[in-house]
């Protein structure tokens, strides 16, 4: 099983660099449901493991101490995980919500599967910039975390149609409805829990 899990894991790792249409077309046969969770909960260990190494910052800008005492809460690196993580499953529940209304049908498994096998990409980036960041200047790191995230949103959106058998407009279109309210509660890391803290 350990041996499967990791040849699967490093054709997952070249196929979402070199081939990702094609890799969400061999997720549809189901031989790599297994790895894909794996991999999801591997990077979501990742993170939650980095956030230890993140500063809670108290709150201490309003004069109302029992306010301060929320909005310091919320700052608690591991409860900003777990909201990330809450708000990522919300994102995942509204597509569905929007595939059905815009599209009249959910293909639910080849989606999940899809769609979770893109944290493979999230833990790509966690190593490179872990190493990057020895090497870059503050800006360059600024300057291609923003490029990770929108490669990591195209992923997202030929993910979605290529689960639901869709065209690109619709499927940005679903995408950004969906995402909307999540950028809202959480930004954009709602979108992408996987990138959290890429650099610490």
């Amino acid at each position: 099983m350990l041996n499967k899990i990791v040849i699967d894991s490093l054709g997952l790792f070249k196929s979402i660099i070199l081939n990702p249409v094609r890799m969400f077309q061999n997720m549809r046969k189901g031989e790599y449901d297994f790895t894909v969770y794996f991999l999801f909960l591997a990077s979501c260990l990742i993170t939650f493991f980095k956030s230890f190494s993140k500063k809670k910052y108290n709150n201490n800008f309003f004069s109302n101490q029992d306010i301060n005492e929320i909005l310091s809460f919320f700052n608690i690196p591991q409860i900003q995980w777990l909201i990330t993580l809450l708000s990522f499953i919300l994102f995942i529940f509204l597509i569905g919500k929007f595939c059905k209304f815009f599209l009249k049908r959910y293909n639910k498994k080849d989606f999940t599967v899809c769609f979770l096998s893109i944290s493979s990409a999230g833990i790509l980036l966690q190593i490179l910039f872990f190493i990057l960041h020895y090497f870059l200047s503050q800006q360059s790191i600024y300057i291609l975390r923003h490029i990770a995230f929108v490669w990591i949103v195209c992923l997202s959106i030929i993910a979605i149609k290529n689960s639901q058998n869709t065209s690109y407009p619709k499927s940005g279109m679903i995408y950004i409805l969906s995402g909307l309210p999540v950028i809202f509660i959480t930004g954009l890391t709602g979108l992408a829990p996987y990138l959290l803290w890429l650099v610490i």
